[in-house]
């Protein structure tokens, strides 16, 4: 999948039709891209918690297929949406993202720091890999690299570009993951 991404794909307009409307239908629009009997080698998908939630039964059934599929998926802004502990065993999920709101206050709220500690912790026990969202400075990189947290996106490591500009900022980057940096080698690329 190359040169392919579309953040915003609208699988759905009617919250309700989201997940019945066939994701993977939807997604197979694309088939030089990539087609049920070639996986679709590099696709990620960020799912929000609430997007699961609207529908759980169908959204799961959905996920599994995908999974199945070699489609590696991501839940989104985790911890703003249901968070349920419950839910979260069932995901086919191979990467939380820590939502922003907790990052942007880690450093001054006892709270948000001990919610971001604990995710982390969730996550690394289920075999999942973390991301920080929204790191805008040093020092959340530091608190985030000295608490084990090894990838992180964020206006601190570069504001929104053209496809054109990204080519040339992942090659300095040496990043492997779109928008998704490694948090050593972004500090040195941008220090």
């Amino acid at each position: 999948m190359s040169g392919f991404y579309r953040r915003n794909e609208d699988f759905g307009r009617d919250k309700k039709n989201r997940w019945q409307n066939g994701t993977w239908d939807c997604l197979s629009k694309y088939p030089s891209s990539f087609s049920p009997s070639h996986p679709p080698l590099g696709l990620k998908l960020e799912i929000t918690e609430s997007a699961i939630m609207e529908d759980f039964g169908t959204a799961m059934m959905t996920l599994i297929d995908l999974k199945v599929r070699g489609v590696q998926l991501a839940i989104d802004d985790f911890g703003t949406g249901y968070s349920s502990l419950s839910y979260l065993k069932q995901f086919p999920v191979d990467k939380l993202k820590i939502d922003r709101s907790f990052i942007g206050d880690v450093l001054h709220d006892e709270n948000a720091s001990a919610i971001t500690l604990a995710i982390m912790a969730l996550g690394r026990a289920m075999n999942m890999t973390i991301v920080a969202e929204g790191i805008e400075n040093e020092a959340q990189v530091e608190f985030l690299t000295q608490n084990n947290c090894a990838i992180g996106q964020g206006f601190f490591y570069a504001r929104p570009m053209p496809a054109s500009a990204c080519e040339e900022f992942f090659r300095k980057t040496q990043a492997r993951d779109w928008a998704v940096i490694p948090l050593a080698k972004a500090r040195q690329a941008t220090g």
